[in-house]
């Protein structure tokens, strides 16, 4: 089966990300990474968006419980309260290594990976903040850490990498929040994964950078379906009551088209699970 997605918005973003539906706000979710944007918007007015400027690179936001946003922004993590101020909580990469995309499990923990500035392969993690704050290294070796997901039984985690293209398969245990088993799901031959999403039916959407498509892939890595878009750099995407949202790019482009960059939007028919927010308390006191 084969779909095609259509511009949403006017807006031009130079890499829109990690985009998210916030089904507490009735809002989208997403950032706008060099420029350091979060960006907040209704469905249906996506081109007058609320913008928090970080002031640094910013891979992915997800909301807190009660009030506020986490952010894997910079090297590290940011928390931002509701009347804008910035509050430091930790640095997780070295120097030369910004944090990527990111996203909660089910059980509220935020796992947030990085990648090399000068894009070297494998000299980024994937960290997880647990909900009491305790930051963990939990993988290393990657290049470019993307899009994160779990099964809808609870007992598979998926995590792109987009250096060597290949979406990632784990054990995962629930409990313990902890990874094993470690195997290819899926190697892409044509176009760069990136981040993801997951449906009801436990189906990832895959994002394919610089191929201008996003894959829908069954827990066995068959592709059973494809989005195609004008844009040539999807990025990201999310679920919203059987709409697929995808955020494009136009980042290293010498002449975009005019559908780069813009959000797009087709209808699929199948939903999945707003974003998680973050289950640990905020620290607005922290520095």
């Amino acid at each position: 089966m084969t779909l095609r997605a259509e511009p949403l918005s006017r807006r031009h973003y130079a890499h829109g990300e990690g985009i998210r539906w916030d089904a507490r706000r009735q809002e989208l979710l997403w950032v706008d990474i060099e420029a350091g944007h979060v960006l907040r918007a209704q469905l249906d007015d996506v081109d007058a968006p609320q913008v928090h400027d970080a002031g640094r690179t910013v891979g992915a936001v997800t909301p807190y419980l009660d009030s506020g946003w986490l952010l894997a922004a910079g090297r590290g993590l940011l928390a931002v309260d509701e009347a804008g101020a910035q509050h430091e909580l930790a640095d997780l990469e070295p120097e030369g290594v910004r944090m990527n995309d990111a996203a909660c499990d089910p059980h509220g923990r935020f796992w947030a990976g990085g990648m090399a500035l000068d894009r070297t392969p494998g000299a980024a993690s994937l960290h997880r903040l647990d909900v009491d704050g305790t930051a963990t290294a939990v993988l290393h070796g990657l290049t470019i850490s993307n899009g994160l997901a779990w099964s809808p039984d609870g007992r598979t985690a998926y995590l792109n990498d987009s250096g060597p293209s290949v979406t990632w398969a784990f054990d995962w245990d629930e409990e313990s929040g902890s990874l094993s088993r470690q195997r290819p799901l899926v190697q892409h031959e044509h176009g760069y994964c990136d981040g993801l999403a997951i449906d009801d039916e436990g189906c990832l959407w895959v994002p394919l950078w610089d191929a201008g498509a996003v894959d829908r892939i069954d827990p066995q890595g068959r592709r059973i379906a494809r989005v195609e878009l004008d844009a040539r750099q999807p990025s990201d995407c999310c679920l919203v009551d059987g709409l697929l949202v995808i955020t494009t790019a136009t980042d290293g482009m010498h002449a975009p088209g005019p559908s780069d960059g813009l959000l797009h939007v087709v209808e699929v028919g199948v939903g999945g699970p707003p974003v998680v927010p973050y289950a640990g308390a905020p620290r607005w006191g922290s520095t």
